[in-house]
């Protein structure tokens, strides 16, 4: 669409920097878009199949894959109007099956969340929070 949009502005005799111009803003969503497809495919795929076979437990790997997963739609939810101004998504149905992914998700990794937040090894004060039960045993729910 960029392309042809600036192809657009050059027949109608706009210079080609004014052409140029004019399309930045789109080229800079295409530029993002493509490089979250990137991390996104990435962070997928290494979910699904761990570097160290063995390290994790079976059940730890369903849980980076649900993660991942989870990062993936929040993202296409970041960027949905551009999915729908595209035509990538249907703006009656997509939405609605986006959020219900994300709350499901949401819902079944909620019992991982003290590790997952331990995982990234944030220290409490990075997360002006402290972690944990008023008894220390933050593990157990």
């Amino acid at each position: 669409q960029v392309g042809a949009r600036y192809g657009g502005a050059l027949a109608k005799g706009v210079k080609p920097e004014e052409a140029w111009r004019s399309v930045q803003v789109d080229q800079h969503s295409a530029a993002l878009a493509h490089s979250l497809s990137t991390l996104v495919a990435n962070f997928l795929d290494a979910a699904a199949s761990p570097p160290f076979p063995g390290v994790l437990p079976e059940r730890d790997g369903g849980v980076l894959q649900k993660l991942a997963t989870l990062f993936a739609l929040d993202q296409m939810q970041g960027v949905s109007a551009d999915l729908l101004e595209s035509g990538f998504m249907h703006p009656t149905r997509h939405p609605p099956l986006l959020r219900a992914a994300i709350r499901t998700l949401l819902h079944e990794l909620r019992g991982d969340a003290v590790a997952l937040v331990d995982a990234f090894d944030f220290s409490d004060n990075q997360l002006k929070s402290t972690l944990g039960r008023y008894d220390g045993e933050a593990y157990r729910a």
